[in-house]
């Protein structure tokens, strides 16, 4: 996430703060739930002892809190949580062997930090091979993202997320020797704040994952680390010609696979 001595944004225990207060808004809740679910529906294909949580929507629950691994640690920094297994520390460097868990979660990880690549190398480093790693965030070709475009420039969460873009993220795990397993879309209504204007579109989630299923506001992966190669490839972060000759589509429900190249 942001740290003190580097601003963009606000500061790191402000934004972490307001991020779990936007998650305890009513539209904030209505996500979170969504996204509860979602997570669940992905986890049936964590097993193992040890899952890392990286960031926090919620202080006092992470996201899996029924799932096979037993073993569940909440990584925070500049916030505090009851949670019995809570590790402060920064996402981008954890003090954490390498090839040591099984699976790895990033709610809106992404999102809020400061170097949303640095964190995916983190999380690559730590997991074995064939553990896996769930994403989830906010997606810029949807109406959220048309809200902050509108809106410009804003401190206010969610609309001064990363919103990073779920092909791209496709591209930045293959990079990675993540193969990307399965994606979700959700949540085709606006952002209102207005929770009796939220219930009358309730309709748009149906709709929504019928007609447009790649534009809803939130975006779920799961991808599986493969066993590395002798020879380690620095991933290449920077723009170049779409690497893809095949994107993995997202479905509301269901397994979408692609191979990249």
């Amino acid at each position: 996430m942001i740290s003190r001595s580097q601003t963009k944004g606000l500061p790191q225990q402000i934004a972490a703060t307001d991020v779990i207060d936007w998650f305890a808004t009513d539209t904030g809740a209505s996500v979170l739930a969504e996204e509860r679910t979602a997570f669940g529906r992905l986890a049936d294909q964590l097993f193992g002892f040890q899952l890392l949580q990286l960031g926090l929507l919620e202080s006092e629950k992470p996201m899996l809190v029924d799932t096979g691994i037993k073993n569940q640690t909440l990584v925070g920094n500049f916030h505090s949580s009851s949670w019995k297994n809570y590790l402060v520390a920064e996402h981008d460097s954890l003090p954490v062997l390498t090839d040591s868990i099984d699976a790895v979660l990033l709610p809106h990880t992404l999102d809020f930090c400061l170097d949303p690549q640095k964190v995916l190398l983190e999380a690559e480093r730590v997991l074995i091979p064939e553990g896996r790693l769930i994403i989830s965030g906010f997606n810029p070709f949807s109406l959220w993202g048309i809200v902050k475009t509108i809106k410009g420039k804003s401190s206010a969460v969610p609309m001064n997320a990363h919103f990073v873009s779920y092909t791209r993220l496709h591209d930045w795990l293959s990079l990675l020797g993540f193969d990307v397993e399965k994606t979700e879309v959700l949540m085709f209504r606006p952002p209102l704040e207005s929770t009796g204007l939220m219930h009358k579109l309730e309709f748009m989630e149906k709709l929504g994952s019928r007609i447009w299923p790649r534009f809803g506001g939130v975006y779920l992966i799961r991808a599986v680390k493969r066993v590395s190669t002798l020879t380690p490839v620095v991933p290449l972060w920077k723009r170049r010609p779409r690497l893809l000759s095949q994107v993995v589509e997202p479905s509301t429900r269901g397994v979408n696979r692609g191979k990249t190249g």
